[in-house]
């Protein structure tokens, strides 16, 4: 079925500038006309040579998107991605050719081409060019958080630096990391030397006690602190200080540390009365300050937050590009397989159907499996532990690893293939193997071997010395390995140290270590890292061996038949018209009376028509009313009333969220299991 436009894609139906490189008026009509039927309303400008490529792009008016032929009368392809990508680095560039082989595809990626499309096949075109500006638009926000972010600090640092006081701030444990230019005014020395240090070093041995003891009072309450205290000055003059701090916690209430001032009172000490009035016109401007500092401090932490998010999205969107080929290979075989039971149905030929049912339904459950694995990395969600046959799971995970490290590193697993169970989280286990994977590629630049091994190991309690709350017993170790640069005892000794990295800035948070040591020690399990320059690496996770039955019932993966029978009235709300007829026709086939809308407003008006009807079916994501504000509206009218939810989102997302009465299916589903499910909801609960 063509993709045809629609009023949903406003921002693709919008304008957009594109530079086509093509020496056929033919070829480059094909393409307008194929970006137009995809819903999009392209400005094209197009070039046929070097000189004419290049004038464009230094012209002064931005693209946004670059479209070009990879054979070209006077020169090829890869030479205009080079000049497009010193003369207009962030517009995305896709090859649109009919000469252009896999081999040469791949090195136009690897030189910066976004994407390709095969002429041939211009039904992709639509697809990659979305792709190419949704990336592009995501690059600018990125950019876009990181100046604000700059900006976000700059502000902070002129405000602190203009204050009339020293304005300081301190972590977790009581350590100063910041003081403004007041410092360097008063003690004539960089605040640089403060960092790492408390305020005691400042302060006069004789005061010393009193201040201590204030601050450590309000640190153990994680309360407000004032106190007062003298210090000596740059000339070696005593100065009286006015001492005040509150703690700064960030949204999830969680203790930061300290923001404050000290105030110079001196003058107040020498002249109480006169200084009285002017330290508290001080004071009301300084709280002043001390307000828009903490405004600055949180814009500053949001900032932070939404770049960190925006490269994990970034990270998730280079994940799902490196296994588009595994996707294509099964719509490949889907695809080949309807068509061959055509063929056979046109021949008569329908003994052989079922070998094509078979193949086409195999290929929709591994689409499926790997869907829900990549929305299980991107979701983010609290620790659910659970039964795992780790053998199992890894072993799920492998050609996600093979397609997130790349051709130029070698799996190999070593699975001692036991029945091992383990309690813990699945996605966030996955995420870890995941991230280790990641950082061993890393270590590996000029390619390698990593190894993923199981064994089950028993520890006692002299191998879990200083290991913290684990304790002796069997367990089941997962061994990461690579072949790479491998680590410096020093670098090796802080490797699970929160913010700790060494890769380069914007290429890490220093945070993956840190929350997988986190994780396992959650988990009731320890982590060791074994590395040597030069050797690799080697991290292994140990995770408590569950003595829990792990045969599967063997009943478990055979869907339900459905059964005959007449049912009652069943509403069906789907956008999308082929799920809503097929959905339609399985429960016809069962004897159900349905009725069908393509969307939440004409659902609910059927709803409420006063028909009756017996159960609700209904997508979550519809246009102009969603499905849980359908069933909610129609909950109104009828109390009560059954509601199936069906969705293509991530399996939790309506977790939390059913009332009873409620239950949802995820996409793709078998029609077997979806009428088994809608018998059960209708039929009446057992008499006990």
């Amino acid at each position: 079925m063509k993709d045809q436009p629609s009023a949903d894609r406003p921002a693709e139906a919008a304008r957009r500038r594109i530079l086509h490189l093509e020496d056929s008026a033919a070829d480059a009509e094909l393409v307008a006309e194929r970006l137009r039927q995809d819903g999009f309303a392209p400005e094209i400008e197009r070039v046929e040579t070097r000189r004419a490529f290049t004038a464009a792009l230094t012209g002064g008016a931005a693209f946004d998107l670059i479209l070009a032929d990879f054979s070209l009368p006077d020169f090829d392809g890869l030479a205009a991605l080079t000049i497009a990508r010193e003369l207009a680095p962030d517009t995305p560039f896709v090859f649109v050719s009919g000469m252009l082989g896999e081999e040469t595809a791949i090195e136009a990626v690897r030189a910066g081409a976004t994407d390709y499309v095969v002429k041939e096949r211009l039904g992709r075109l639509g697809v990659v060019v979305r792709r190419a500006l949704a990336e592009a638009g995501e690059r600018a926000q990125r950019r876009a958080a990181a100046a604000a972010l700059r900006e976000s600090e700059a502000r902070f640092r002129h405000m602190a630096d203009s204050a009339p006081a020293l304005i300081w701030m301190t972590d977790a444990r009581g350590q100063v990391v910041f003081a403004n230019m007041h410092y360097d005014h008063l003690f004539g020395r960089p605040a640089s030397e403060m960092l790492g240090l408390g305020w005691e070093s400042t302060v006069l041995p004789e005061d010393l006690d009193e201040y201590r003891a204030a601050f450590q009072e309000a640190f153990r309450a994680r309360g407000p602190f004032k106190t007062y205290t003298r210090v000596r000055d740059r000339a070696g003059r005593v100065r009286w200080l006015r001492c005040e701090g509150v703690p700064r916690l960030d949204d999830t209430g969680v203790f930061l540390g300290y923001t404050g001032c000290n105030v110079d009172i001196t003058e107040a000490r020498l002249a109480a009365e006169e200084l009285e009035r002017r330290v508290a016109e001080r004071t009301a401007e300084l709280s002043q300050a001390l307000g828009r500092l903490h405004q600055e401090v949180r814009e500053r932490e949001q900032a932070e937050e939404a770049l960190r998010q925006a490269q994990k999205m970034e990270a998730v969107g280079q994940l799902t590009g490196g296994i588009a080929h595994d996707f294509n290979n099964m719509l490949t075989g889907i695809a080949g397989s309807l068509e061959l039971m055509q063929q056979r149905m046109r021949q008569g030929r329908t003994d052989e159907i079922g070998r094509f049912v078979d193949l086409a339904r195999k290929g929709v459950e591994r689409a499926a499996a790997l869907t829900a694995r990549l929305l299980a990395f991107a979701r983010r969600q609290a620790l659910q532990p659970r039964p795992l046959l780790l053998d199992e799971l890894v072993l799920g995970m492998v050609e996600l690893i093979r397609r997130t490290v790349g051709p130029g590193v070698e799996v190999r697993t070593e699975l001692a293939d036991g029945n091992w169970m383990v309690l813990c989280d699945a996605n966030q286990l996955e995420s870890a193997l995941l991230n280790l994977a990641i950082n061993a590629r890393d270590a590996m630049p000029n390619g390698g071997t990593l190894t993923l091994a199981t064994a089950e190991r028993r520890l006692g309690r002299a191998d879990l010395i200083g290991e913290g709350g684990a304790g002796p017993g069997d367990y089941v170790e997962i061994a990461v390995s690579d072949t790479g640069e491998g680590m410096a005892p020093e670098v090796a000794a802080r490797a699970f140290e929160p913010f700790f990295t060494t890769k380069p800035i914007g290429k890490g948070t220093g945070l993956g270590l840190s929350q997988l040591y986190g994780f396992v020690h959650q988990s009731d399990g320890l982590v060791r890292l074994e590395s040597e320059p030069g050797k690799g690496t080697t991290i292994r996770l140990y995770l408590p061996r569950r003595k829990l039955d792990a045969s599967p019932r063997a009943d478990a993966a055979r869907p339900a038949e459905a059964r005959g029978g007449s049912g009652g009235t069943v509403l069906v709300v789907e956008d999308e018209g082929n799920v809503r007829a097929l959905v339609a026709e399985a429960l016809r086939e069962q004897g159900h009376k349905v009725l069908e809308a393509v969307d939440g407003p004409s659902g609910l008006r059927m709803a409420l028509s006063g028909d009756r009807v017996d159960l609700l079916v209904t997508d979550v994501g519809l246009p102009g009313l969603n499905g849980r504000q359908l069933a909610d509206a129609a909950r109104e009218r009828t109390p009560g009333l059954p509601v199936l939810f069906i969705t293509g989102y991530a399996g939790h997302a309506l977790e939390g969220q059913l009332d009873p009465g409620m239950q949802v299916i995820g996409k793709p589903f078998a029609l077997t299991a979806l009428v088994a499910k809608i018998r059960a909801m209708l039929e009446p609960p057992a008499a006990e």
